[in-house]
């Protein structure tokens, strides 16, 4: 069976950056990370126990003096941002072109950062499947239930429960839900008088 296609990256939605700066704004002020640079590098420390997760913290350090020298020339509170992205993301890219799963590990290594001592944070940034999972399981559930499940049921031989579910499912299952919420939402547009009826037992395309 072949994959199923792709949708086509259109950055961040509104309620994610949301998300995003408020999230960033509690690892500000976790870590003092206001004002100039001089006072900003007073803070570079380790800041955990556990060696592997200081090793993380000095990487975003490092990006972060990169970014901040020519020929790039950041704020280093940009820098330490920016630098986060490119811990989490392994790639520089601003907050509008990171993809969903690029959103989802930076905003786990923010909470980190954030809230280091708390092990649901630990466990998030270690498992870098849980941020992704946890987005699907958040856009499927935005549908009725039965709904949903319905679908969930035809296409894996009866499992409804997400839990269960591999992180493949959980992209096919979101995927089906807004290929079919797109498709109605064009119906409405071009016949607004035509009742649209996307049954569950209808094929993908």
């Amino acid at each position: 069976m072949p994959p199923a296609p792709s949708l086509p990256h259109r950055g961040p939605s509104q309620s994610q950056r949301s998300l995003y700066w408020r999230t960033w704004a509690t690892v500000v002020r976790a870590h003092g990370w206001r004002g100039d640079s001089a006072i900003l590098q007073a803070t570079r420390e380790d800041c955990w126990a556990s060696p592997a997760l200081n090793r993380v913290y000095q990487a975003i350090w490092q990006a972060a003096g990169h970014l901040a020298a020519p020929p790039h020339n950041e704020r280093l509170i940009d820098a330490l941002r920016h630098a986060c992205h490119f811990v989490a993301a392994d790639r520089l890219a601003g907050s509008r072109q990171l993809t969903n799963a690029e959103l989802d590990r930076v905003l786990d290594l923010f909470r980190l950062l954030a809230e280091p001592d708390n092990l649901d944070n630990v466990a998030a940034w270690l498992d870098a499947e849980a941020g992704e999972r946890r987005r699907h399981v958040h856009v499927i559930t935005q549908s009725p239930a039965a709904y949903w499940q319905s679908i969930a049921r035809d296409k894996f031989r009866g499992e409804t429960d997400l839990d269960r579910l591999t992180l493949t499912q959980l992209r096919q299952l979101t995927l089906t839900l807004r290929k079919r919420a797109n498709a109605f939402a064009s119906c409405a547009k071009v016949a607004p008088s035509v009742e649209c009826n996307f049954t569950v037992e209808a094929q993908d395309g």
